[in-house]
């Protein structure tokens, strides 16, 4: 009887386990902002958004990005670090994607 109870036990501990998401993972797939970009500021590197939910947002962009990759109208959506509530119209980009994506 006991042997048989042992797996049962394992795999309820190895499910639970499993399930538990860390509260710094971030959620694949998902973006925050999404919009069309209405100016562009080459001395901050950084891109005005226009977005139809939250209105303007000034967003930065990461590292690994240049702003010459954008025009005024791009259509595009953005994965931020964090919103600060405070601040709602300024933010960091993790990652940005043209929606449509541009062609080469």
């Amino acid at each position: 009887m006991k042997l048989s109870i042992f797996p049962l036990i394992l795999s309820c501990l190895i499910s639970i386990g499993c399930s538990v998401q860390n509260e710094n993972d971030e959620i694949k797939g998902e973006f925050n902002l999404e919009g069309k970009v209405i100016e562009l500021d080459t001395n901050n590197n950084r891109l005005l958004l226009d977005e139809s939910s939250n209105g303007h947002t000034w967003v930065t962009l990461p590292e690994h990005d240049t702003i010459t990759r954008y025009e005024k109208n791009d259509s595009i959506v953005v994965w931020v670090k964090a919103m600060n509530a405070s601040k709602s119209d300024k933010t960091e980009a993790l990652n940005i994607e043209f929606q449509p994506p541009k062609k080469d």
